[in-house]
């Protein structure tokens, strides 16, 4: 234990850091760090600078603004002025920020590392200089969808490790942030019936409505004109009905999806998707893919999922192990047209969605082709990695949505 200790801690040592070392706080030894980069797939040369923030965010937890290192306070004719200016103006737009996700000084400073590197798409070594903190504001997560209840109970049920679940929960935020592109909402639809214990103020249609007309419409002035115009409302027995939104994901099963920040990317989008299925606001019909055979033969089977608990249960035990060769996307995707509209169910689930044809996601990696030049069903898809434009192309064709996530 001693000996895990001094690997993962390192205290009162001298070093160069910026950030001078707190009494009370025991800064991440580099062995450790770069232990976290290598699973990162970031380079090792950025362990110092993830060590120093974690320093800083300690201070700036307990809100000590003391937290430069004495020498560099006053620096002599030795030291780079101009980078040490950089690195004060850097760190204090870092104690501006309001919300910085991480649950501890660690955790915050691998976020503000890995979001500064995706925004420069530089994987070498990053220093303060290469922040653009405009960018950086307006990329942060939203708070309250970080500390989301649904998504935190997903989390739980992977059991990861803080900084990975630190990690798909800002990959989730950054999903939310294309806004109407992927929006999920449920259709509530009225209908007036002849008795109904829900009552909604309806425009007339008859006059024999008049008895459930509010009296107060009798003392508007152009009252009469109102009523030839059959422009009153009335108290109307309606029948609400709610359709969730059906949605089909499709998941890329090849080898090269069998990457760390592919997979992390993978858990953020089905999860966000998720916490909709506990909301009861959409279903979602999960299946990985590969080719076509794959589908009609039984070796890939769709999970429908509609409620909280088969949201978790599917989430704890789904796979994020690919091992599979060429995917054909647009085979796949004329099998799933084809199952529904003619055989009126989803191989093996007993379903008939022809009447609501509910819209396709494909989640891949943009590596393999698509196998088609022509797709008949209206499909969304996310690449991760790298683009797909033959993809891309055959989403808009349909109406459909295309977006690359980078690492």
């Amino acid at each position: 234990m001693q000996q895990s200790n001094i690997q993962l801690w390192n205290n009162n040592v001298e070093d160069n850091l910026f950030v001078k070392e707190h009494d009370y706080y025991y800064t991440p030894s580099d062995y450790y760090v770069r232990s976290i980069l290598k699973r990162m797939g970031r380079h090792s040369s950025n362990a110092d600078i993830v060590r120093e923030m974690s320093r800083f965010f300690y201070n700036r937890m307990i809100q000590d603004p003391e937290y430069i290192a004495d020498k560099y306070l006053n620096p002599d004719e030795t030291m780079d002025v101009e980078q040490i200016e950089g690195k004060k103006d850097f760190y204090q737009n870092l104690w501006d920020l309001e919300f910085i996700p991480g649950n501890s000084p660690l955790e915050k400073a691998l976020y503000v590392l890995e979001d500064v590197m995706r925004q420069n798409n530089d994987k070498g070594e990053m220093t303060p200089s290469k922040m653009d903190f405009k960018y950086f504001k307006s990329n942060l997560p939203d708070k309250d969808q970080y500390f989301d209840g649904s998504l935190n109970k997903l989390m739980k049920k992977r059991n990861l490790d803080s900084f990975r679940q630190v990690q798909v929960l800002q990959k989730i935020c950054l999903v939310n942030k294309f806004g109407s592109k992927f929006q999920v909402k449920k259709t509530v639809t009225e209908k007036r019936v002849s008795n109904s214990d829900i009552h909604k103020l309806k425009r007339i249609v008859e006059y024999g409505e008049l008895p459930n007309a509010p009296l107060y419409q009798r003392v508007f002035p152009n009252y009469m004109t109102k009523l030839l115009a059959k422009d009153l409302h009335v108290n109307t027995p309606i029948k609400r009905e709610e359709s969730k939104q059906k949605i089909i994901m499709l998941v890329d099963f090849s080898g090269s999806m069998n990457e760390g920040y592919k997979q992390d990317w993978v858990m953020g989008i089905l999860s966000d998707r998720l916490r909709y299925c506990m909301k009861g606001e959409c279903e979602i019909f999960f299946s990985y893919f590969l080719t076509k055979s794959d589908l009609l033969d039984g070796r890939f089977q769709f999970t429908h999922i509609t409620n909280e608990k088969e949201a978790l249960d599917f989430f704890e035990n789904f796979s994020t192990d690919p091992s599979g060769g060429d995917t054909e996307i647009g085979h796949v995707v004329e099998a799933i047209r084809h199952e529904i509209e003619e055989n009126k169910r989803l191989f093996n689930l007993d379903v008939d969605l022809s009447k609501e044809k509910p819209e396709i996601l494909i989640i891949n990696d943009g590596d393999d082709t698509v196998k088609t030049d022509t797709l008949t069903w209206k499909t969304n898809a996310i690449t991760i990695g790298s683009k797909n434009s033959e993809l891309e192309n055959l989403c808009n064709q349909t109406d459909g949505k295309y977006i690359l996530l980078e690492n």
